[in-house]
């Protein structure tokens, strides 16, 4: 996961997991509060924006 020429510590590939984890926490987060869109709405929003 790491960029560069340096290659990763052990805590740093730590660090990077934890956020990962942080981020697919805070996205399940949403969903419980129904903070999303289905497929087709996103879809439909980008026919929209295409047609512009």
């Amino acid at each position: 996961m790491a960029t560069g020429d340096k290659p990763t510590t052990g805590i740093e590939e730590q660090e990077e997991t934890l956020a990962l984890l942080k981020i697919l926490a805070l996205g399940n987060r949403e969903i419980e509060q129904g903070h999303f869109l289905s497929a087709n709405d996103v879809f439909d929003e980008l026919g929209k924006e295409d047609a512009q």
